[in-house]
């Protein structure tokens, strides 16, 4: 059996989280409790974080050395780079957090009666690969 050591205990799903700031979505519908995916895919979850990795096995923060264990792996979640100005952003691809503080924002902004004024801003989207939206193949 697969054992899993994280410091979260949701799964939060990216790709539908971008409807939360807007309100089309909340938190707790864009989460899955790890619990559930480790009952799907046959692994033990235990929330923890891992402090020390060595040839014996690893130590986590509360001091539990694991060695019985079939294979390590080790995952990093992303995080932005931290450029100057980077403070004064929110990002929907960010933190489960952050992506809530964006939304605190976004409805501040609202509530300052400044609906209507989209057609004084002009949008750009851009992307560095020559077709953007088809990462997934041609009919992604």
């Amino acid at each position: 059996m697969w054992s899993w050591y994280l410091t979260e205990t949701f799964c939060n799903i990216y790709p539908t989280s971008i409807w939360i700031p807007t309100g089309e979505a909340k938190l707790e519908n864009v989460s899955i409790p790890l619990e559930y995916i480790a009952k799907a895919h046959g692994f033990k979850f235990t929330k923890g974080r891992v402090v020390r990795v060595d040839a014996e096995g690893f130590v986590l923060e509360d001091g539990r050395q694991v060695k019985d264990f079939d294979y390590l792996v080790v995952a990093l979640g992303q995080s932005k780079l931290k450029h100057e100005g980077i403070e004064h952003t929110y990002s929907i691809c960010s933190s489960p957090e952050e992506t809530l503080r964006y939304k605190e924002k976004l409805w501040e902004l609202l509530q300052k009666g400044r609906r209507g004024i989209r057609k004084n801003f002009e949008l750009v989207f851009f992307a560095p690969m020559p077709r953007p939206g088809e990462r997934l193949g041609e009919k992604g």
